[in-house]
């Protein structure tokens, strides 16, 4: 599988209950967000049916924490990925918890309104329009 389908693998920590710490899940880059304690995650460049599995697994791994979902880099949106992030975002909420999209990229976004779903109400932020 080439790399360009794999999630950003980045390494970080985080505490086990016996207080030392044990490495967390792939696509957790460990940036904290100094305002919300959230962890970063962010997505791969192609996001399309064999990313979605990863994708999947990935956030799965990430569930019990805030978290950011940095999708600046994204060039490519599948719509059974799209599905993975909904379902995720209802997990999210149902949990309690929140889940924030940082950063769209412009490909993101309209792969998103492509599959028929208004990027502004998914993302919860105005979307800039450009003239």
């Amino acid at each position: 599988m080439p790399d360009s389908w794999r999630l950003a693998q980045r390494s970080c920590t985080k505490p086990s209950r016996k207080g030392s710490e044990v490495p967390a899940a792939a696509g957790c880059s460990g940036d904290v967000n100094m305002h919300t304690n959230a962890r970063t995650y962010k997505l791969s460049e192609v996001l399309d049916i064999k990313a979605a599995v990863p994708l999947a697994e990935s956030l799965l791994a990430q569930r019990g924490s805030e978290l950011l979902i940095d999708a600046s880099k994204v060039e490519r949106l599948g719509a059974q990925s799209l599905q993975i992030l909904l379902s995720a975002m209802s997990t999210w909420h149902a949990d309690g918890l929140s889940i924030e999209f940082i950063d769209p990229s412009e490909r993101f976004l309209q792969g998103i309104a492509h599959l028929g779903i208004d990027p502004e109400h998914f993302l919860n932020v105005p979307v800039p329009v450009e003239p």
